[in-house]
């Protein structure tokens, strides 16, 4: 499977002038640090060509993730555009790209462009459902303590998660006697599931486990895609 980009796009207006805020946004360290991203190093790999490859890697809640940075394109005082190209996540390729210009009424418009990539049909189904990675502080991260669940996390209140690691907050394994328990029981602990500060997919895998034909098994790799209208 090819990768699928889905892109999301905002746009701000600030008073000051695109001249005075323009060392800001092209600062892409103080730029990052304020994003919440983590800290990371980079190494210039010469290759027998003559280029050189720069091999990014840093590391979060124990995990290690490495990158390829693209060239960065700059427009200086007008836009940058920065593409990263990871190997072993659910999202192949992640491109940022900051555009300012003069706002009518004065000041300055900020539009920033973020597109990503999937990798594999667990991530394009992610992006086609909307799920692009959630970034943010996670006020509350409370698994609820349901009977027979076992929650698995890398994540704590207070943890911030960004764009660098795959968007996996939790694993969560109900048991039961036969499926009908062990699906109450997944309901249960996503129903009384706490997390603010970011968006989750609970509310569609609480679709999934209330919808008949998964209730009653039988179902195949391809559920969720038909379910999406994906195929």
């Amino acid at each position: 499977m090819g990768l699928r980009t889905v892109a999301r796009e905002w746009e701000w207006e600030f008073t000051a002038a695109p001249e005075a805020l323009w060392p800001v946004l092209a600062d892409t360290a103080r730029f990052n640090e304020a994003a919440g991203l983590p800290r990371y190093a980079v190494t210039d790999l010469p290759e027998p060509d003559g280029t050189v490859r720069r091999i990014g890697r840093a590391r979060r809640f124990g995990i290690t993730v490495s990158w390829e940075e693209g060239v960065p394109q700059w427009i200086v005082g007008r836009r940058f555009v920065h593409e990263r190209r990871f190997a072993f996540v659910l999202f192949g390729r992640v491109v940022t790209e900051i555009g300012i210009c003069p706002a009518s009424g004065g000041g300055s418009r900020v539009r920033y462009r973020l597109s990503i990539a999937a990798r594999g049909r667990l991530a394009a189904v992610l992006l086609r459902f909307g799920f692009l990675p959630a970034v943010g502080t996670l006020f509350a991260f409370e698994p609820a303590p349901i009977p027979r669940v076992r929650w698995e996390s890398g994540v704590q209140n207070g943890s911030v998660v960004t764009v660098s690691f795959d968007p996996l907050l939790a694993k969560v394994i109900a048991h039961g006697e036969d499926r009908d328990t062990a699906i109450a029981r997944m309901r249960n602990a996503l129903a009384e599931m706490v997390v603010e500060g970011i968006k989750t997919n609970i509310p569609l895998h609480q679709e999934i486990f209330n919808h008949s034909a998964f209730k009653q098994g039988g179902t195949d790799i391809h559920y969720l895609e038909r379910r999406l209208g994906l195929k």
